[in-house]
């Protein structure tokens, strides 16, 4: 009989393991299987909010006009009226810019056509008094109303503003466009066609609250106030991993993914911290929205000075990325059969402040976003929890994007590396300018709301 040596820290499933060796490659794969699940799943809700429509019956709705008529969408269409349905807010510079360049010639056409209605409808928790200054400030002599119910928000689709919608007599959707520039041609000849029973059907775009909220924190990481500062985040993401590429045995997932978890912390601290606010205040989220942007403008001023300038805050990033770090490789410690994580002495708190100056840049250009996701929670759920969990996915849906975006990175850093490491400082402080320059802009945005005053002519 073989001597047999007494090993207290040998169990069953230490045994199990050994003579059944596939049980710990799953164990291993299992973080990996759970991103590529989650990534897939964000990608998925994308492609269905924005390619995959449901009816093409115009919702019901309810709304009230400034001159105090409440109108429905089942009256319009009893009375025979081609409906063209303006999205907006008064808060929205966008909203103003489709006004001015779509809208108000549409009005000007067909103001005397008693088939056509045209109606800006605020979906952005405006007051009938704010319809009303913003009108006679304006110079704009269409219908404008507010929908008491929010409900709009959710059948049409319309956290992202603004948004036109046209509806033919029938109560057909005819048009569906969104975005800075809706085209005045397009829209008039829909218009036209409806006029004349021509006009072809199209499905409104419009979602569940959950499956908006994984859209919108999509989109919000690919918002043009913080997409280019990746980049930059190439450079902290070889910083934080200098001198790991002579290691030929890691994959590029395991060696990605540490840092993707590292970057889409400081999103989701961003994105959370803000969800518990607006939860907690609900329909009143715009008017804390535009002063949120005050505070968000300032730390984006101070971290893109310190960026620019070399400056080392890991005495403000260390105590909360150590925990998450440290929590990161206790799990991979007891999914995996190696004793010591090789990475444990590694640094991400550079990845995760980029992760945080990320989150808060796209906070200035996705506020409507914001704003209409808000509004749509509390509308569908009402409650705390139930806003708090559309923002939990909201925030995991932007944290999986910079997770997906790093392992892209990883993919071609090898053929990145040598040119970065010439560049690195100038590319860190580039990235620091675009911060300045979008804390710039969202404090400009801040003065031009709250003081009503035009600083950016556009």
């Amino acid at each position: 009989m073989d001597d047999f040596e007494y090993d207290p820290a040998h169990s069953n499933w230490d045994e199990l393991k050994t003579r059944q060796p596939w049980i710990g490659s799953v164990q291993n794969a299992t973080p990996y299987a759970i991103v590529t699940i989650l990534m897939i799943g964000v990608l998925s809700a994308v492609v269905i909010t924005k390619f995959m429509g449901g009816t093409t019956d115009a919702p019901a709705f309810t709304i009230e006009t400034t001159d105090g008529d409440m109108l429905t969408q089942s009256g319009l269409a009893a009375n025979d009226k081609v409906v063209v349905l303006d999205l907006m807010a008064t808060w929205c510079k966008p909203c103003k810019g489709v006004a001015e360049g779509t809208i108000s010639p549409l009005y000007d056409k067909y103001a005397d056509d008693d088939r056509v209605v045209i109606l800006s409808v605020s979906v952005g928790d405006d007051t009938l008094p704010d319809l009303e200054n913003y009108m006679q400030d304006n110079g704009y002599n269409w219908p404008h109303a507010v929908d008491p119910t929010n409900q709009m928000v959710i059948d049409y689709g319309a956290s992202n503003i603004p948004k036109v919608v046209v509806i033919d007599m029938d109560g057909t959707v005819v048009m569906e466009d969104e975005g800075n520039a809706i085209d005045k041609d397009k829209t008039e000849n829909v218009v036209d066609s409806a006029l004349l029973g021509q006009a072809s059907a199209v499905s409104i775009n419009s979602a569940h609250v959950i499956v908006l909220a994984i859209a919108t924190g999509a989109l919000s990481f690919l918002a043009p106030c913080a997409f280019p500062l990746l980049p930059g985040f190439v450079t902290f993401y070889v910083t934080a991993n200098e001198g790991r590429e002579e290691d030929e045995n890691r994959g590029i997932i395991a060696e990605a993914l540490p840092a993707g978890i590292a970057a889409s912390s400081g999103i989701f601290l961003v994105y959370i911290v803000l969800g518990i606010i607006l939860a907690l205040v609900g329909n009143a989220a715009a008017d804390l929205l535009t002063f949120i942007l005050l505070p968000v403008g300032l730390v984006l001023l101070m971290m893109g000075t310190a960026w620019v300038l070399k400056y080392d805050y890991q005495w403000i990033t260390s105590p909360i990325m150590d925990p998450l770090r440290n929590a990161w490789w206790s799990l991979k410690l007891k999914l995996s059969r190696n004793k010591v994580p090789k990475e444990q002495t590694n640094d991400f708190s550079g990845l995760f402040s980029y992760g945080v100056g990320y989150g808060m840049s796209s906070i200035g250009c996705t506020v409507p976003l914001l704003i209409g996701l808000t509004l749509a929670a509390s509308t569908e759920f009402g409650t705390f929890i139930g806003s708090m969990t559309v923002f939990v996915v909201y925030a995991l849906s932007a944290a999986m994007m910079m997770i997906g975006a790093i392992l892209l990175i990883a993919a071609s850093k090898r053929a990145l590396v040598d040119w970065i490491r010439v560049h690195m400082d100038r590319i860190k402080q580039v990235s620091g300018g675009i911060l300045i320059l979008v804390g710039i802009w969202v404090l400009i945005w801040f003065i031009e709301y709250q003081f009503t005053v035009q600083i950016i002519p556009f």
